[in-house]
Order: structure tokens, then C-alpha cells, then sequence
């Protein structure tokens, strides 16, 4: 298992579990390289992934910035969409693998409260759906 957070807590309990950890961040794409390399310099494949992001901005429905919507697609929707461009490779070549995304109820009920978690993660599942048509038969399960 290899664990990545912002902050050094990933480590701590990769540490306690025997496993790899390091800091960084799923809006970095070189971090995302580096977590992929890790996993295979460790094990020599990829056999699951759990993207599980957040919190995100909350607000009023057109008082969040431009720069905070950006911000919170980078967080919740485009980590997933580049991890897959750097998993999937590697989980045809070894014959399949599964991408579990962390989402929230308000994808499906969309609540004001949380209007970018609501907006973004919906499109979060509609991705789900595409990619499971797309790889599913190739043994890639999202």
C-alpha cells in the first residue's frame, strides 16, 4: 500500500502499518507520477486505488470565485481523471485493477449548502460511468 496526503499524517500511518507514505498533493500532476512510481518500484503493479479528496468550498451558489471552482475541480474531478491516465497502462498490461472514488450523497441530491461539492461530484460519477463502460471489459472496474 502507498498513502498520500498533504500533510505528513500519511506517513505517520504508513509507518504504523508497514507500508510507504508520502507527502503530496492529487492537485500536483508530478505527484501523482511519483505515487505511481513508488507503487511499482515497490510492488511491480497497481491492483486498487481509493481516491478520496476534499473538503471543498462552500457558499453561496454565485458567490464562489472562479479561482475556488478551478481549485476544487483540481481537487475532487481532474486528481481522478490523471490518476487513471497513469494507472490504467499499468492495470491493462497486468490484466485489470479497481478505482474506488470517495464521493458524497449530494452528487445524486444536490444540496445548496454544498453547491461545488454537489456540482463537481456529480460530474465525478458521470466520469465513473463513462470510464466503467470504456474499461470494464478490459478487467478495469471504477
Amino acid at each position: 500500500m502507498v498513502l498520500m496526503s498533504p500533510s505528513e499524517n500519511s506517513q505517520r500511518l504508513a509507518k504504523e502499518l508497514g507500508c510507504i507514505g508520502l507527502a503530496g498533493s492529487v492537485t500536483e500532476t508530478a505527484d501523482l507520477e511519483t505515487l505511481v512510481e513508488k507503487a511499482l518500484d515497490a510492488y511491480g503493479r497497481i491492483d486498487g486505488i481509493v481516491n478520496n479528496t476534499g473538503p471543498v468550498t462552500k457558499g453561496g451558489l454565485l458567490d464562489i470565485s472562479d479561482e475556488e471552482w478551478h481549485r476544487c475541480l483540481d481537487l475532487v474531478f481532474l486528481n481522478v481523471v490523471r490518476l487513471a491516465r497513469l494507472a490504467v497502462p499499468v492495470m491493462t498490461r497486468q490484466g485489470g485493477g479497481a478505482i474506488v472514488n470517495i464521493s458524497t450523497y449530494s452528487a445524486y441530491e444536490p444540496e445548496l449548502k454544498f453547491p461545488v461539492s454537489s456540482a463537481l461530484r456529480a460530474g465525478l460519477g458521470s466520469f465513473t460511468k463513462m470510464f466503467s463502460d470504456q474499461y470494464g471489459p478490459d478487467g478495469i472496474r471504477m
